[in-house]
């Protein structure tokens, strides 16, 4: 068996968060599969019984869900009207089980001799970090901003959010699994211009928050 450690993957993550997503300058992503949901209690009401000692607590919740695939790149919506439909249906974000973009990356074509641009599918789901993880992301690295950005949401849309909804909030990132046939360059390239997406060294399956002057390195 070889000992020969195997060569670090560059992995992307983003939070689980659409809104989150949108604050953080990803409103025109182009999304081809979007799974979630959101849920906020909207009542509640103690009854005093017949028996004065007697208290019957009441709850109404209100629940949103959404199961949604593009048929194609053509049908893809933009995070900002995604949004957009689910305000005016009353739901203010939506708590993210999976979801996927269309990248756009130019590539030499063999056959046209020539430059080509193609629409590459990304796929996120949710990761099962260990809390040590999240360390160097909640200190003085330049991906603060986008936990500080998840606390400010937080905070705004607490008050509505029921238990369960609550929960969602902790610390939960979609990573995505790279495609094989890109290096680690390629995916730098890719998602550079990028604020919403959070960049992660693997290796043997453990993942490392990087530094943005760390990640080329990799």
């Amino acid at each position: 068996m070889s000992s020969k450690i195997p060569p670090l993957r560059l992995h992307t993550a983003t939070l689980n968060s659409l809104r989150a997503i949108q604050m953080l300058g990803g409103g025109k992503e182009k999304v081809v599969q979007l799974k979630g949901n959101f849920s906020r209690q909207i009542e509640e009401e103690n009854i005093l019984c017949k028996a004065e000692y007697l208290r019957r607590r009441t709850r109404l919740t209100e629940k949103y869900e959404v199961d949604w695939k593009a048929k194609g790149d053509r049908e893809a919506k933009l995070v900002d009207v995604i949004l957009s439909q689910l305000e005016r249906d009353g739901c203010p974000d939506l708590f993210l089980s999976s979801f996927a973009v269309n990248k756009q990356w130019e590539t030499f074509d063999n056959y046209k001799l020539k430059n080509i641009t193609i629409n590459v599918h990304w796929e996120f789901y949710p990761h099962p970090f260990k809390p040590s993880t999240f360390h160097r992301l909640k200190g003085r690295m330049p991906s603060f901003q986008l936990y500080s950005r998840m606390k400010e949401l937080r905070k705004i849309l607490s008050t509505d959010l029921d238990k369960e909804t609550r929960k969602r909030w902790r610390d939960i990132l979609l990573i995505n699994y790279p495609h094989e046939q890109f290096s680690n360059q390629e995916i730098r390239q890719i998602w550079k211009n990028c604020p919403w997406i959070l960049l992660l060294k693997e290796s043997r399956g453990k993942f490392v928050f990087m530094e943005v002057d760390e990640s080329k390195e990799v």
